[in-house]
């Protein structure tokens, strides 16, 4: 049983614009979100899910990704700011609330 096309596509832009040394948890994350899409808003889900190349919503996925490793504990997010994967707080702290706040435990 392997992971639907689109988190595999998700999976792929991940490798393509997440530096190598956050990448150990790629497929960590995609595992979590097979579970957890089902129980996401329906305007999450389809951002994560679309098929779209759109700058602005590869960056909300980048960024979905940096608040699960902030939400794990891998990373936090002044080191993300301070190496400048992150623009600011605010996008990643907004996946954070959805991570904490949706009632499913993926």
């Amino acid at each position: 049983m392997g992971l639907p096309i689109e988190l595999l596509r998700l999976r792929d832009e991940l490798f393509r614009y997440v530096d190598e040394p956050l990448r150990a948890w790629v497929d960590e994350y995609l595992v979590f979100l097979d579970g957890f899409i089902r129980c996401l808003d329906s305007r999450h889900r389809e951002l994560l899910l679309c098929d779209s190349d759109e700058p602005g919503v590869v960056r909300a996925r980048v960024n979905s990704y940096y608040a699960y490793l902030i939400h794990r504990g891998y990373v936090t997010a002044y080191e993300l700011l301070k190496s400048e994967h992150i623009r600011g707080y605010g996008a990643v702290y907004r996946w954070l609330r959805v991570f904490r706040n949706t009632s499913c435990n993926g």
